[in-house]
């Protein structure tokens, strides 16, 4: 149950901060994919414990719309300068103050770290592979 609950949560964060935050646009499961994400309710700000008890997902159309969100991410980056990547944001509404666009990357491939961390750990608690040998 957990990994798609996290799977869920990681492409949203990305198809969020890419879409909205970066490029100032709307979110693919707010466009492209309203209806087709896979997950029935989008993830909340903040605690998620009801959320996750409560969300159905559907893994195989979750892995379509995060190939979407990848694929917007990839296409982004082709196309980003060096002066795109250094322009600031004003993060300040998630507490991040002012940052810059590479920082925002960062803080995905963190979230990504940090989820298959947990993951990993849990997955070990249960005496399941952790991260492959």
């Amino acid at each position: 149950l957990l990994e798609p609950i996290m799977d869920v949560e990681v492409v949203t964060t990305e198809d969020f901060m890419v879409n909205v935050i970066v490029q100032g646009g709307v979110p693919l499961m707010a466009s492209d994919y309203a209806d087709k994400t896979g997950f029935s309710e989008a993830p909340p700000p903040g605690n998620r414990d009801e959320w996750a008890s409560r969300v159905q997902v559907d893994l195989e159309a979750v892995r379509a719309y995060g190939q979407a969100v990848y694929a917007a991410t990839d296409a982004y980056l082709a196309s980003a300068s060096d002066e795109d990547l250094d322009r600031m944001l004003d993060l300040s509404a998630l507490g991040f103050g002012t940052q810059s666009v590479a920082f925002v990357f960062n803080l995905l491939l963190l979230n990504v770290y940090n989820h298959c961390g947990e993951i990993s750990c849990l997955k070990g608690l249960n005496g399941l592979q952790g991260y492959p040998g």
